[in-house]
Protein backbone atom coordinates (compact mmCIF):
# COMPACT_ATOMS: atom_id res chain seq x y z
CA UNK A 1 0.00 0.00 0.00
CA UNK A 2 1.40 3.65 -0.96
CA UNK A 3 2.18 5.99 1.47
CA UNK A 4 -0.06 8.37 -0.10
CA UNK A 5 -2.90 6.03 0.08
CA UNK A 6 -2.69 5.09 4.04
CA UNK A 7 -2.00 8.70 4.74
CA UNK A 8 -4.71 10.45 2.64
CA UNK A 9 -2.42 13.26 1.50
CA UNK A 10 -1.84 14.46 -2.02
CA UNK A 11 1.65 14.21 -3.03
CA UNK A 12 0.74 17.21 -5.64
CA UNK A 13 -0.16 19.08 -2.23
CA UNK A 14 3.17 19.11 -0.96
CA UNK A 15 4.78 20.64 -4.15
CA UNK A 16 5.98 24.05 -3.56
CA UNK A 17 4.50 26.22 -6.38
CA UNK A 18 7.88 28.72 -6.15
CA UNK A 19 11.27 28.54 -5.02
CA UNK A 20 11.07 31.19 -2.50
CA UNK A 21 8.05 29.35 -0.47
CA UNK A 22 10.76 26.26 0.71
CA UNK A 23 14.04 25.32 0.57
CA UNK A 24 16.46 27.43 -1.15
CA UNK A 25 18.97 25.30 -1.87
CA UNK A 26 19.14 21.93 -4.08
CA UNK A 27 19.71 18.71 -3.29
CA UNK A 28 22.73 17.13 -2.25
CA UNK A 29 22.72 13.20 -1.60
CA UNK A 30 25.92 11.29 -0.96
CA UNK A 31 26.12 7.53 -1.82
CA UNK A 32 27.74 5.29 0.56
CA UNK A 33 28.72 1.84 0.19
CA UNK A 34 27.15 -0.88 2.85
CA UNK A 35 28.63 -3.40 1.78
CA UNK A 36 31.96 -3.52 3.46
CA UNK A 37 29.44 -3.80 6.53
CA UNK A 38 28.18 -7.34 5.30
CA UNK A 39 30.55 -8.98 3.36
CA UNK A 40 29.04 -12.26 1.46
CA UNK A 41 29.33 -15.37 3.54
CA UNK A 42 32.82 -17.13 3.93
CA UNK A 43 33.81 -20.29 2.29
CA UNK A 44 33.34 -22.42 5.46
CA UNK A 45 29.52 -20.50 6.45
CA UNK A 46 28.19 -22.41 3.62
CA UNK A 47 29.26 -25.54 4.41
CA UNK A 48 27.58 -24.82 7.84
CA UNK A 49 24.70 -24.01 6.59
CA UNK A 50 24.53 -26.73 4.45
CA UNK A 51 25.83 -29.14 7.50
CA UNK A 52 23.12 -27.26 9.84
CA UNK A 53 19.78 -27.66 10.30
CA UNK A 54 17.27 -25.56 7.33
CA UNK A 55 15.88 -23.51 9.76
CA UNK A 56 18.77 -22.48 11.39
CA UNK A 57 20.09 -21.59 8.15
CA UNK A 58 17.42 -19.79 6.94
CA UNK A 59 17.09 -17.97 10.56
CA UNK A 60 20.98 -16.98 9.37
CA UNK A 61 20.27 -15.46 6.24
CA UNK A 62 16.92 -13.91 7.29
CA UNK A 63 18.90 -12.24 10.30
CA UNK A 64 21.53 -10.86 8.20
CA UNK A 65 19.10 -9.65 5.37
CA UNK A 66 17.11 -8.11 8.25
CA UNK A 67 20.42 -6.40 9.56
CA UNK A 68 21.55 -5.17 6.16
CA UNK A 69 18.07 -3.76 5.43
CA UNK A 70 17.86 -1.97 9.06
CA UNK A 71 21.45 -0.75 8.38
CA UNK A 72 20.36 0.69 4.95
CA UNK A 73 17.30 2.54 6.57
CA UNK A 74 19.42 4.16 8.86
CA UNK A 75 22.03 5.20 6.50
CA UNK A 76 19.24 6.22 4.01
CA UNK A 77 17.62 8.53 7.08
CA UNK A 78 20.92 9.59 8.02
CA UNK A 79 22.13 11.18 4.41
CA UNK A 80 18.26 12.34 3.72
CA UNK A 81 19.00 14.15 7.38
CA UNK A 82 22.13 15.23 6.53
CA UNK A 83 20.61 16.79 3.06
CA UNK A 84 18.00 18.44 4.75
CA UNK A 85 20.50 20.10 7.12
CA UNK A 86 22.87 21.34 4.59
CA UNK A 87 19.80 22.83 2.64
CA UNK A 88 18.34 24.50 5.82
CA UNK A 89 21.99 26.01 6.32
CA UNK A 90 22.35 27.39 2.89
CA UNK A 91 18.81 28.66 2.59
CA UNK A 92 19.46 30.43 5.94
CA UNK A 93 22.80 32.01 4.74
CA UNK A 94 20.92 32.88 1.26
CA UNK A 95 18.10 34.49 3.04
CA UNK A 96 20.42 35.99 6.02
CA UNK A 97 22.69 37.73 2.79
CA UNK A 98 19.01 38.89 1.62
CA UNK A 99 17.99 40.46 4.17
CA UNK A 100 21.34 42.22 5.13
CA UNK A 101 21.03 43.42 1.92
CA UNK A 102 17.78 44.96 2.04
CA UNK A 103 18.01 46.41 5.78
CA UNK A 104 21.21 47.84 4.59
CA UNK A 105 19.22 49.34 0.95
CA UNK A 106 16.21 50.28 3.68
CA UNK A 107 18.89 52.50 6.02
CA UNK A 108 20.48 53.89 3.18
CA UNK A 109 16.74 55.30 1.87
CA UNK A 110 15.92 56.27 5.71
CA UNK A 111 18.92 58.34 5.95
CA UNK A 112 18.56 59.88 2.90
CA UNK A 113 14.84 60.53 3.46
CA UNK A 114 15.99 62.07 6.81
CA UNK A 115 18.58 64.38 5.15
CA UNK A 116 16.15 65.54 2.17
CA UNK A 117 13.64 66.24 5.29
CA UNK A 118 16.50 68.12 7.09
CA UNK A 119 17.28 70.14 4.02
CA UNK A 120 13.49 70.59 3.17
CA UNK A 121 12.61 72.14 7.21
CA UNK A 122 15.86 74.31 7.04
CA UNK A 123 15.07 75.75 3.15
CA UNK A 124 11.55 76.58 4.92
CA UNK A 125 12.45 77.73 8.16
CA UNK A 126 15.12 80.31 6.22
CA UNK A 127 11.80 81.35 3.77
CA UNK A 128 9.88 81.79 6.59
CA UNK A 129 12.89 83.83 8.92
CA UNK A 130 12.78 85.66 5.38
CA UNK A 131 9.02 86.18 4.61
CA UNK A 132 8.63 87.53 8.76
CA UNK A 133 11.32 90.43 8.22
CA UNK A 134 9.35 91.08 5.14
CA UNK A 135 6.49 91.32 6.86
CA UNK A 136 8.18 93.11 9.88
CA UNK A 137 9.70 96.10 7.38
CA UNK A 138 6.29 96.59 5.98
CA UNK A 139 4.67 96.91 9.36
CA UNK A 140 7.38 99.77 10.50
CA UNK A 141 6.93 101.20 7.30
CA UNK A 142 2.97 101.29 7.66
CA UNK A 143 3.11 102.24 11.57
CA UNK A 144 5.60 104.83 10.05
CA UNK A 145 3.07 105.84 7.73
CA UNK A 146 -0.13 105.87 10.44
CA UNK A 147 2.31 107.92 12.63
CA UNK A 148 2.72 110.65 10.23
CA UNK A 149 -1.18 111.51 9.71
CA UNK A 150 -1.93 110.65 13.45
CA UNK A 151 -3.73 113.53 14.47
CA UNK A 152 -1.62 115.67 17.39
CA UNK A 153 -3.35 115.76 20.53
CA UNK A 154 -3.93 119.13 21.85
CA UNK A 155 -3.47 120.06 25.67
CA UNK A 156 -6.14 120.76 27.50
Amino acid sequence: MRLAEVSGVDPSALVLDSPREGLRARRGFYWHDLLHRHDPPRPWRRWADRLLPAGVSRRRVSDAAAGYLADLLFVNALRVEGDLNDRVQESRRVLESELTTILRELTESAEEGLERARRTRQAGADAVRAAVAGLDQRLRVVEGIMAAHRPIATAR
